[in-house]
């Protein structure tokens, strides 16, 4: 009976400590791969930092605001994100290492203020030679961002949109402000379905999310403004009135592609903004002259 009894007793013992011992797990096992994941991306920097350097200067006019420390964790960023995504082509396109880097480039220059910063629950980067149809979906489309796992591109428009940098069109700030949007507001994305004010006392679980709802509610208020006169010229372009989660998203082409035009013309949205992104666009903009860009 004691037997018994001691059987039941060690049940209910991991039963309870089952959380502590994976986490001890976790703890024991992981630092193995970050240890590794560093000598990888150590390495890779070395290898292609001077290469990656001259590509940045001479295709990101926001990689010659930052200063030099800056672009030396700007590179860094990049190399991880080339060894965390899977990029592949489809119909025929061939994925060059330029590709790989813009959209790399492009990541990290929406992430730049953030500490997490890689987008994890998007590892695969799609390519069409053109507008496509994905999935269940019949219409033809330039861009997808799936709410994990895939972003998908058409190839002449991610281009496209990279090629002029002060248009307020970049296809690949567009997808990346979805994709960042899944990956950092996941667990309180139900709260923007009826596209109405968030509480801001809800108790949200990062600092993030917590800026999120603040960017949201004042956001609210300028996206219904554009719905209630669609035939206004706007500050943002009319797409952005088809629903909230795409007007975050042309909002963030907006804070990237014309910073000092967003803050004169909606300083408490442009404030907010650059709070959620934690890096200030306007300010690095206007510390060069005009010229500079090109």
């Amino acid at each position: 009976m004691a037997i018994i009894w001691g059987f039941v007793a060690l049940f209910f013992a991991l039963i309870v400590l089952s959380p502590f011992i994976s986490a001890m797990l976790f703890l024991a096992l992981n630092p193995f791969n970050a240890i590794k994941d560093f000598i990888k991306v150590n390495r890779l920097h070395k290898v292609n930092s001077a290469v990656h350097h001259d590509f940045f200067t001479r295709t990101f006019p926001y990689y010659n605001l930052l200063n030099a420390d800056e672009q030396e964790t700007f590179i860094r960023r990049v190399n991880l994100i080339l060894s965390k995504k899977a990029f592949h082509g489809q119909s025929g396109v061939e994925i060059t290492d330029d590709i790989k880097l813009l959209f790399a480039g492009t990541l990290v220059k929406l992430t730049f203020g953030l500490f997490n910063y890689e987008l994890s629950w998007h590892g695969t980067i799609i390519f069409f030679p053109s507008l496509f149809v994905f999935g269940k979906n019949s219409q033809s489309m330039k861009g997808l961002t799936f709410f994990s796992d895939k972003i998908v591109f058409s190839l002449p428009d991610f281009l496209h949109g990279i090629k002029d940098p002060h248009d307020k069109l970049d296809l690949a700030l567009h997808e990346c402000a979805h994709a960042l949007k899944a990956n950092h507001v996941r667990d309180i994305n139900h709260l923007f379905d009826n596209e109405s004010r968030v509480s801001v006392f809800y108790d949200s679980g990062s600092l993030f999310e917590q800026r999120f709802i603040l960017w949201y509610n004042v956001a609210l208020s300028e996206y219904q403004i554009m719905k209630d006169n669609e035939n206004q010229e706007h500050f943002f372009r009319g797409y952005a009135a088809t629903n909230m989660d795409e007007f975050w998203a042309v909002c963030i082409e907006h804070f990237f592609e014309a910073p000092v035009e967003f803050r004169d013309k909606h300083p408490k949205l442009y404030q907010h903004t650059a709070s959620l992104l934690n890096q200030d666009t306007a300010v690095r903009a206007s510390l060069l002259s005009p010229q500079a860009f090109y």
